[in-house]
């Protein structure tokens, strides 16, 4: 037990030198493009990578991780419940930012936009996503071990997030709902042995799920079409940006002005592109390495929980519905998306010591 409490500390050190240095060379890109206030830029990236520090520290110093997911789960619930009280009655509307209904082709959505108490509806999205998945299987896995045991609270927080994901009308977060919500049916149907010839079953059950998760897409992209051709268009430009701006990149909140020459554009909207755009080659391949490595904690996660502690096994599919969300946001400054991180990562530390 001693040796493994050594490997978790040594891999969270390698954690915290990987993201240092991935704020120092986000400083110094911003330092070389003239990107502005240098101190504040240092203080953001070094405050979000301390997020993730803090929370994977506590997590795996604590003796009961279902406690903190719970924590999780409330605050999640809260926003959903500001959200939904926004949409369809109007009520506390002077926080967040509340916006029109949107439509699917010619249909308007019968309620309001909403995102509750955030500014942000990636944020939003993120904090929902990652809850989703835990208490979906808390409601399919129904068991003492679960992070809901109860099945009746299972089931009205279920509903909760999924009306709470619907009034954010984000079509990032429904498809990563979709997502989620096929993988935890999967996990829930190789856990109960409804699969016969598991591998054989999941192969073929695999080619619906990407069916129906590829024309749920293409329903949902006919939500505000334009904004979808605007997104297509920046990450092209993106590419293009980076390629002229390879090595630091173009600094913090400098890609618009340095794609001036294609047009008004939004900011990058995908965390990876943001990396690659904004930190360059050097800050690209240090930001890989942690997620990298944040993967195969994940994938280790899910294998050691498969039998022996289910509730732990559905983390990593919590953590893949955050990370499809975070290619359609600027999540690189997400203090939801580090946090979620940090949990997961400190969870594996806490439970499978002697694997890391």
């Amino acid at each position: 037990m001693g040796t493994g409490k050594i490997t978790s500390q040594k891999k969270l050190i390698q954690d915290v030198v990987l993201l240092l240095l991935f704020v120092v060379v986000a400083t110094i890109s911003a330092l070389i493009n003239s990107s502005g206030n240098i101190t504040y830029i240092f203080s953001l990236y070094f405050w979000v990578v301390s997020i993730y520090i803090i929370s994977a520290y506590i997590t795996a110093q604590s003796s009961n991780e279902k406690l903190i997911i719970q924590a999780l789960i409330i605050g999640s619930s809260i926003a959903a419940s500001v959200a939904i009280l926004q949409s369809f009655l109007d009520i506390f509307t002077h926080i967040g930012r509340p916006a029109p209904a949107r439509s699917i082709g010619s249909i308007v959505i019968p309620v309001g936009r909403s995102a509750g108490p955030y500014g942000t509806y990636g944020d939003y999205g993120m904090l929902l996503l990652a809850s989703y998945a835990i208490v979906l299987f808390s409601r399919l896995e129904s068991s003492r071990q679960s992070v809901i045991p109860s099945k009746k609270s299972a089931n009205m927080l279920v509903v909760l997030h999924i009306v709470g994901i619907f009034v954010s009308q984000t079509r990032g977060t429904w498809i990563a709902t979709i997502v989620v919500t096929v993988a935890c049916c999967l996990l829930f149907g190789y856990r109960r042995n409804r699969l016969q010839k598991i591998r054989s079953y999941l192969i073929i059950l695999t080619f619906p799920a990407i069916f129906f998760i590829i024309y749920s897409g293409r329903i949902l992209f006919k939500i505000n079409v334009d904004t979808v051709l605007i997104r297509l268009k920046v990450y092209r430009v993106a590419v293009n940006v980076f390629l002229s701006n390879s090595v630091y990149g173009v600094g913090y909140q400098n890609f618009i002005s340095a794609a001036g020459d294609y047009g008004s554009l939004t900011a990058v909207h995908n965390m990876f592109l943001e990396v690659l755009v904004t930190t360059g080659i050097i800050g690209t391949m240090i930001f890989s390495m942690f997620i990298f490595g944040l993967a195969s904690r994940l994938s280790k996660l899910f294998y050691y929980s498969l039998h022996s502690n289910p509730a732990y096994a559905v983390i990593p599919i919590s953590v893949l519905g955050v990370l499809i969300q975070a290619q359609v946001v600027q999540a690189v400054y997400s203090y939801e998306l580090w946090l979620i991180m940090g949990v997961s990562s400190g969870i594996f530390f806490s439970r499978f010591k002697t694997h890391s």
